[in-house]
């Protein structure tokens, strides 16, 4: 009988033991598990913030980017908002100056469309005014341009191509051309001398008068134009510089006048 219960305190110490370390292996698993599991979430953690951190570093760059481009852009805006007022500010001066020059004539304002020059002057014909506001020399694509606005517009009759303040490249000052029969002239430092305007008009009104009297087309008709045009406009710049040098030293002349008199109130003092 005693045996029996020794047999069984056996087995339950047996089953205890076995139940302990059956325990202690669950917690084993348990720790390695959770271990496990805080490493796996602290290096996803980690990715997170590295990856947040990438982010925020590119954000950065792109902010940074995005601040020079706005700046370029600001730059690049006041540049055309400057040349549109410093070209408007040119066209103005220019519509009140053909409305001075040519008081019968009708003066219409084309810039709001396409192919028509800048302004068309109209008395009993009608040509096509194109004026540029360059601190250099008119470039070559503006003439190139003007030429296919003269070609495209049957109605102009001739074409006037006028810099501000400038020169028109490989052109010089009242340059004669001929475009499909129709006289074009291209003027320098207009705001110089505005007189130009009204003398290049005359000009080529008086080759459309005449226009029966010889072919436009004809090279050798064309040159002698040309040549012809060269000595008028050296006449009349000579008679300016003449003007100018009278004025200059009419001017000169009162000054001493003036000198003269003050001198002679002294005296009289």
């Amino acid at each position: 009988m005693l045996d029996k219960w020794a047999v069984i305190e056996q087995a339950i110490e047996s089953l205890e033991d076995e139940l302990t370390n059956m325990k202690q292996k669950f917690e084993n698993i348990t720790t390695r598990r959770m271990n496990q599991q805080t490493e796996y979430y602290e290096e996803k953690l980690n990715r997170e913030k590295e990856y947040q951190k990438n982010m925020e570093n590119m954000r950065k760059e792109y902010e940074s980017k995005l601040d020079e481009y706005r700046k370029k852009v600001e730059i690049v805006n006041e540049f055309k908002e400057n040349s549109a007022k410093k070209g408007q500010e040119g066209e103005n001066w220019l519509y009140n100056e053909l409305i001075r020059q040519f008081p019968k004539a009708t003066i219409v304002d084309c810039h709001s469309k396409d192919h028509k020059g800048d302004f068309t002057l109209e008395d009993d014909i009608k040509g096509m005014i194109e004026s540029k506001n360059y601190k250099k020399n008119v470039p070559k694509k503006e003439i190139v341009k003007f030429k296919k606005d003269m070609e495209s517009n049957e109605d102009f009759k001739y074409g006037i191509l006028l810099s501000l303040k400038s020169g028109v490249t490989n052109r010089q000052d009242f340059c004669l051309e001929f475009c499909s029969g129709k006289p074009m002239i291209f003027l320098h430092f207009i705001k110089e001398n505005p007189g130009k305007i009204k003398l290049a008009h005359k000009i080529c009104k008086l080759i459309l008068k005449n226009m029966e009297c010889f072919d436009t087309k004809n090279e050798e008709i064309k040159q002698l134009i040309k040549e012809k045009t060269k000595t008028m406009t050296a006449r009349h710049n000579k008679m300016i510089s003449s003007v100018k040098n009278f004025t200059k030293e009419m001017d000169n002349q009162l000054t001493e006048q003036w000198s003269d008199f003050q001198e002679f109130l002294k005296h009289l003092n």
